[in-house]
């Protein structure tokens, strides 16, 4: 879905308005029952440990998906540095929290909470304006994001991100993830291809890639154009991927299946 960010920015705080919020604490023994024998050192440790309160599932979350930045936009996916920072000052002024991709997981694997209002910011294929335009103006904000990649766009020139351009961003502590390796929809081999082999290079030799020049581990994935069947979720998964994502936009709760998590594509021609 391609959407406006300000009207998915004004509409993020009516939908969890009426979520509510989890206890943050919980009922550890009644009536003042003992724990464990105070004769034995180990129990005494773990009945002193605190514990953790559990998970608030309430929160719902928006994904935004960006992919060039220019002065003059010239096609729908770009925007006009000026309007992104506007979307992100949007974002502040809503009450909208920014969290890294790796808060989100964790909040899905029940290991932490997250706002009832966040918002996580993805940006596709690896022009080189994500790294010259949007991240100055993301630092300004202290927003973390994502980079999804395709590897085979690294260094080719032109709009393309470098790979030591990458290994800055990775060493300033920038979210690098998996877009496949050469932009195609992942439904159709390419002519005169092996669907099957064709595939698996696609979403394993992208993932092993990326975790080879900048040595890190990959574990999310987008699909190129959002585009999925249920062969395509099937291999993305069994590759390792924890995530992947479409851009078919949605506010997420706790249960979106990870194999298709949805994301808004923000274009530079809807209206805001």
């Amino acid at each position: 879905m391609r959407r406006g960010a300000l009207a998915l920015i004004v509409a993020l705080p009516l939908l969890v308005a009426g979520c509510k919020k989890a206890s943050s604490s919980a009922n550890l023994g009644k009536g003042g029952d003992s724990v464990a024998s105070s004769s034995t050192p180990a129990a005494q440790i773990a009945a002193a440990r605190p514990v953790p309160p559990p998970v608030d599932r309430n929160a719902k979350v928006m994904v935004l998906c960006y992919h060039r930045f220019e002065d003059k936009p010239r096609d729908s996916l770009a925007i006009a540095p000026a309007d992104f920072r506007s979307q992100m000052q949007a974002l502040k002024d809503s009450g909208i929290s920014v969290i890294p991709m790796k808060d989100f997981l964790a909040w899905r694997r029940s290991e932490k909470s997250i706002p009832l209002k966040s918002c996580v910011i993805t940006i596709d294929d690896g022009y080189i304006s994500g790294y010259s335009v949007a991240w100055p103006i993301l630092k300004e904000y202290g927003y973390p994001f994502t980079m999804f990649i395709y590897t085979n766009y690294v260094g080719a020139g032109g709009k393309s991100i470098s790979w030591n351009q990458l290994a800055e961003m990775r060493d300033a502590g920038i979210d690098i993830e998996s877009h496949t390796l050469s932009h195609r929809d992942l439904r159709h081999a390419p002519r005169g291809q092996d669907y099957a082999t064709w595939l698996h290079n696609e979403v394993y030799q992208s993932k092993a890639i990326l975790e080879d020049k900048l040595g890190i581990k990959i574990s999310v994935f987008a699909f190129p154009y959002g585009t999925h069947n249920e062969v395509v979720r099937k291999t993305v998964m069994e590759a390792g991927y924890e995530a992947s994502f479409t851009v078919y936009g949605q506010h997420m709760g706790f249960d979106a299946p990870a194999d298709q998590l949805g994301r808004y594509a923000i274009e530079s021609n809807k209206p805001n």
